[in-house]
């Protein structure tokens, strides 16, 4: 378990997760930490605080960013961070359906991705297609399947 606490002024960003390295948390929180400051915010909203345990949210206190949303879910392989792409918009952004540029973007953003996941990408999605997990409305937009969905809902506390 990685605990990670940073403290600027009067703000402050906690950390916790099974899923992230000391070095990979800390950065998260930094970055966390100055995008809540750049916003005017100091913290989360104290009621959105026991959602937002370990994963202070670089998008103000009522969304969390893929980093945040990778510190809770995982974000050790393409396919982990693209289920984390996933749900920033399905469930964060409360979106039931997405296109495919855009899901790829947001998992780029983050900050394990990694170049050589470029030519995975769409090996994965393919899998997360079959695999039942991701549903492809249309061509190039898709949505989170149920099961994967009520999933990260309950590892997001939403």
């Amino acid at each position: 378990m990685t605990h990670v606490r940073v403290r600027l002024s009067q703000a402050e960003v906690e950390i916790e997760s099974d899923k992230l390295d000391a070095e990979d948390a800390l950065q998260t929180a930094i970055d966390t930490l100055f995008t809540l400051l750049s916003r005017g915010s100091t913290a989360p909203d104290p009621e959105e605080a026991d959602d937002t345990i370990g994963s202070a949210s670089p998008a103000g206190a009522n969304e969390m960013g893929i980093n945040s949303v990778v510190a809770i879910v995982g974000g050790g392989s393409c396919r982990e961070i693209l289920i984390a792409a996933a749900a920033v918009i399905g469930i964060i952004q409360g979106r039931a359906r997405f296109p495919r540029k855009e899901w790829e973007d947001v998992a780029a953003a983050a900050h394990m991705w990694k170049a050589s996941y470029g030519s995975q990408k769409s090996r994965d999605i393919k899998r997360l297609i079959q695999s039942g997990e991701l549903i492809e409305n249309s061509k190039d937009v898709f949505s989170l399947a149920p099961s994967l969905r009520a999933t990260l809902e309950a590892q997001l506390g939403r």
